[in-house]
């Protein structure tokens, strides 16, 4: 059997037993990187802790379902490391931290809670299609509640499903399913109790394409609305929305129809 290595440069986790770290040093400048060989993984994460410590994680693509955490220092030290299975599948991975900094893992349709030492707390299972249902977003708002973005994209139109849970995972406050046709959902955003989906879907014939905003009510799940935006001429996607000053900054890009996908502009 082949195996694959990789070398990745500060932002790595890995299942495998051996780790291996090397400290670099500047005579101008106080930092250090990691290098850690680790084999090929399916997903990635890296989260800022207070007082300058970092989680890793994420899982590998030698060792289904398996999940491994890497908590560090600000030295990079580590004083950290925990493996466990929240599914028998291959996943994609997700985390967030909790307002009392507390890990939200989601890995597929299994999602989990572990206290600041990698402590599980709890864990619970999204009864969905596992073979088809992609996991897009995670995000907890500021009273800690845990919301997960999944899509079906098996059939037409997809199917895009959002939950919120309470902070500990032992309740499903409400749950959203909408359809789209040819859409692609990219991200949850949150401001007080709006809670939005952003991505684009297929507006008309041909590749027109829109970017696109679902609005919903945070405390209920009820829906408010869409908007959608678009350039005349360009196929439109929207990555994520931010809140600014006075309104909202949108990130996305667009491309020309019938371009190449390598030809776009991120605006």
């Amino acid at each position: 059997m082949l195996t694959f290595w990789k070398h990745i440069i500060v932002l790595l986790f890995t299942v495998m037993a051996n780790l291996s770290f090397v400290a670099g040093q500047s005579c101008s400048s106080s930092y250090f990187v990691k290098d850690l060989r680790i084999n090929t993984p399916t997903a990635n994460f890296l989260l800022p802790l207070p007082g300058g410590s970092t989680l890793l994680g994420g899982g590998s693509s030698l060792s289904l379902g398996a999940i491994s955490l890497v908590k560090t220092r600000p030295d990079g030290e580590i004083v950290m490391h925990k493996s466990f299975a929240l599914s028998q599948f291959s996943a994609s991975t997700k985390a967030v931290l909790s307002p009392d900094y507390k890990f939200v893992l989601a890995h597929g349709t299994a999602l989990a809670i572990l206290d600041t030492n990698g402590v599980l707390e709890n864990a619970v299972r999204v009864a969905m299609t596992v073979n088809t249902t992609l996991l897009i977003d995670m995000k907890t708002d500021y009273q800690g509640n845990v919301l997960v973005l999944y899509a079906d994209y098996s059939g037409q139109p997809d199917q895009v499903t959002l939950l919120k849970f309470n902070p500990d995972l032992t309740s499903l406050v409400w749950t959203q399913q909408f359809s789209c046709y040819e859409g692609f959902m990219r991200s949850i955003a949150l401001d007080g109790d709006r809670v939005f989906i952003v991505g684009n879907y297929k507006s008309g014939a041909g590749d027109n394409s829109d970017g696109v905003i679902f609005q919903f009510r945070s405390v209920d799940g009820q829906y408010q609305g869409v908007r959608s935006y678009t350039l005349d001429g360009f196929i439109t996607t929207l990555q994520t929305l931010h809140k600014s000053k006075d309104g909202y900054l949108l990130v996305g890009f667009y491309q020309p129809i019938n371009a190449p996908f390598s030809v776009s502009t991120q605006v």
